[in-house]
């Protein structure tokens, strides 16, 4: 079972009606891009995705693995090192890999922020200052950082393993994220 589901979908709800029935880039392929398309699918109907990974096989076997398993959803792929797609369709950008983040607070993801002014850019990171957020912001889009989604995901996770729930709201008002 994977909570990460249940952060990103609980994260972007406030943010449903923008990114109704338009695509998604997610960058990256790993087990949070897995989660994040999971929940796009399943709790917003998204139709439409481009995800781009480090290497065309990783696109590709991503690719393969879940036009079987979600039957109609449209995916295109690319790579991190050539971005190529366009933003003017894109509803949401999810950035699932490490750039922005901890250990790479210098390297932004592959985005032209000033391309997309109607997206809403969701960055898994959730380290603060995110240059990758202040930036998207700044270009005018309706960016947050991965914070919401590390909470609501542990509590999820909580609630697996004791059968206790916990209040996500006050650990937020207590942690100020």
């Amino acid at each position: 079972y994977n909570t990460d589901y249940d952060g990103v979908v609980s994260s972007l709800r406030p943010y449903e009606e923008q990114i109704a029935c338009k695509g998604a880039l997610i960058l990256g392929a790993g087990g949070a891009a897995r989660a994040v398309l999971h929940g796009l699918v399943r709790e917003y109907a998204l139709p439409r995705f481009v995800v781009a990974a480090r290497t065309a096989q990783s696109a590709e076997m991503f690719r393969t693995e879940h036009e079987r398993k979600l039957g109609g959803v449209e995916i295109e792929i690319g790579t991190l090192d050539a971005p190529h797609w366009s933003v003017s369709d894109i509803g949401l950008i999810v950035n699932c890999t490490p750039l922005s983040g901890y250990n790479h607070p210098h390297e932004l993801p592959p985005v032209q922020f000033g391309d997309c002014r109607t997206a809403v850019y969701f960055d898994l990171n959730y380290n603060r200052p995110n240059q990758a957020v202040a930036i998207a912001r700044e270009a005018g889009l309706l960016a947050l950082d991965g914070a919401l989604m590390l909470v609501t995901q542990a509590v999820a996770s909580f609630r697996l393993w004791t059968g206790l729930k916990v209040d996500a709201r006050a650990i937020l008002r207590l942690s100020l994220i």
